[in-house]
């Protein structure tokens, strides 16, 4: 295996060289995020789940799409990886630190979302959300189309709502659901016209028109 250290340097010296297929970047790295990236794709390689050599085409797309994550998300998708038998590729691995972002802040994954929202009973502001981020992304796609637009229509937009809420949610924001207004316990009938005619005579009265 590669000393990581080495690699590293030798990448930051000479970027182009490992972009001069993939045409991809990773600028705005530091030192110390590379490092992490190298040391993550090496653990990898070690598992046979990737077989490029740091700096070649597939890595560097890995390092850019990588760049997003923090180490703890990344050690995290890396402990998911022990012993994964299924196919792989990068953009699995890209999938596994979403979840793994998605879960530390107690939020489910897109397809499980769209179900609960689809499933929510009405009131919808007064359903079990799993989080408030479901609720706000079910009611920014709309409940009615949820409710009637096939999946393959409808979920596209959803997944983008949510995942907009989600990166609100990671940042820091506050994204409770708004308490609906109470119902009045006592609900006035509507008045007859006879009531209406002495309310309008007892108005007039009063103004003495």
């Amino acid at each position: 295996m590669e000393n990581i250290n080495q690699v590293v340097t030798n990448l930051s010296l000479n970027p182009s060289k490992a972009n001069q297929h993939s045409g991809t970047t990773s600028q705005g790295l530091t030192a110390e995020k590379r490092k992490k990236l190298a040391a993550s794709w090496e653990i990898l390689r070690s598992r046979n789940l990737v077989h490029a050599h740091v700096g070649s085409t597939e890595y560097r797309v890995f390092e850019r799409d990588m760049a997003e994550f923090s180490d703890s998300q990344i050690d995290s998708a890396l402990d998911r990886t022990k012993g994964f038998t299924g196919f792989f590729k990068t953009g699995v691995f890209y999938d596994i630190c979403k979840t793994a972002e998605l879960e530390n802040h107690g939020l489910p994954e897109p397809r499980a979302a769209y179900q609960q929202a689809c499933m929510a009973p009405k009131p919808k502001a007064k359903a079990k959300w799993s989080h408030p981020a479901v609720y706000q992304a079910g009611m920014q796609t709309g409940w009615f189309e949820l409710a009637s637009m096939p999946t393959d229509d409808i979920y596209p937009r959803f997944a983008y709502n949510y995942d907009l809420i989600c990166k609100r949610v990671i940042a820091g924001e506050d994204i409770t659901i708004p308490v609906p207004e109470a119902i009045p316990e006592k609900i006035s009938a509507p008045m007859t016209q006879q009531q209406k005619i002495r309310q309008m005579a007892s108005i007039r009265e009063t103004v003495k028109l």
